[in-house]
């Protein structure tokens, strides 16, 4: 009887061994199973696609083209300027985007055309140096209304912009050079004269005979003031899309080919001048001839950031507007690696 125990005993103990490497070896082999976390691979993180690829994977070198539009105008503090909105911009121009799975970096060249609208407040100028045909000395006045100086710009611009991104969300900040390649001006206003006599009481209006006239168009134009190199401070967001010719996101792997995917970028930006625009120039807000003091035809009517009015007072360059981008990224497939009958990934390895 002790004997059999013995036997018994014995056959228990040689089971147990033999048993103990299979269920080790099971243990293991679950670890490797597709999605088992038994490989680094397994453990990355998929997209919203379930995908482990993506628009923000991997290296990418974009190149595109833009276009934009925006409301603009010149901050400044000056009591003599209406504080209204002032004008637009439009622009577009080629950009290169290189692009570090989140990171994105962005420059490019690209022109903006800017037109603004300053509405000055009623001027007046006075002349104390007149006499009339009867050599009689009188104070000449000169009132100015409805006075509009508009300003037409084209700038080349270089954007220096890094950024990152979010699902389909993207932001970019940074600094645009501002390089004005043309400027030009039309201004124009309403003018009026009249005539005081320090011996007569009241003024002298409307005496066209004597060059006493009411409510008379002028205007001027030409070539406006040398315009100053610009740096923007530059802000930027919005969402990108990729659009598929496949059914699904161009980024998914198709037959180890090259390919080409589209990225269709919609965003608000804002751009705000870090250098005052006044340039170094003091002419008279109106130059009047001496000898043509009542011949308005003469009047030379300059623009009023060129003028004296806006000495010293700080004025910069303020866009906020709408950019659509179009981006062209060629890339190339990789071999799927999780792609056909496996068991575990053990037997990635044997490729029959």
């Amino acid at each position: 009887m002790k004997l059999r125990r013995l036997y018994y005993l014995l056959f228990l103990g040689i089971a147990f061994a033999l048993s103990a490497p299979l269920s080790m070896a099971q243990s293991q082999q679950h670890g490797a199973l597709l999605g088992g976390g038994g490989t680094n691979y397994s453990n990355r993180k998929p997209d919203h696609n379930g995908l482990l690829t993506g628009t923000n994977s991997a290296i990418h070198h974009l190149i595109g083209f833009y276009v934009e539009g925006a409301y603009s105008q010149m901050l400044h503090t000056c009591k003599d300027l209406m504080a209204m909105p002032q004008g637009y911009a439009f622009g577009g121009g080629l950009l290169y985007e290189y692009q570090h799975f989140y990171l994105k970096c962005q420059t490019g060249i690209g022109i903006r055309i800017q037109n603004i609208d300053t509405r000055v407040n009623d001027l007046t100028i006075t002349d104390n140096q007149v006499k009339d045909a009867m050599g009689y000395p009188y104070t000449l006045t000169y009132h100015f209304k409805d006075r509009v100086d508009k300003g037409q710009y084209m700038h080349l611009q270089v954007p220096l912009l890094a950024g990152t991104a979010y699902k389909h969300f993207y932001l970019l900040a940074g600094l645009k050079l501002n390089f004005a390649l043309l400027a030009n001006n039309q201004v124009s206003a309403i003018c009026s004269t009249s005539a005081t006599y320090n011996n007569f009481i009241g003024d002298f209006t409307e005496m066209d005979n004597h060059g006493m006239r009411k409510d008379v168009p002028v205007a001027s134009e030409g070539e406006l003031f040398p315009m100053k190199f610009d740096v923007l401070a530059s802000c930027e967001l919005g969402a990108e899309f990729a659009p598929s010719r496949f059914g699904d996101t161009d980024y998914r792997m198709y037959m180890g080919y090259a390919r080409n995917a589209y990225r269709f970028r919609v965003a608000a930006f804002c751009d705000f001048g870090l250098v005052s625009m006044i340039p170094n120039t003091t002419h008279q807000i109106v130059d009047i001839p001496q000898n043509y003091k009542w011949d308005f035809s003469t009047f030379r009517l300059n623009h009023v950031i060129s003028s004296d009015l806006l000495k010293g007072v700080p004025l910069h360059n303020f866009y906020a507007g709408i950019k659509i981008s179009l981006f062209l990224d060629c890339y190339r497939d990789g071999e799927c690696k999780i792609c056909g009958d496996y068991q575990t990934e053990a037997d990635m390895a044997n490729f029959y």
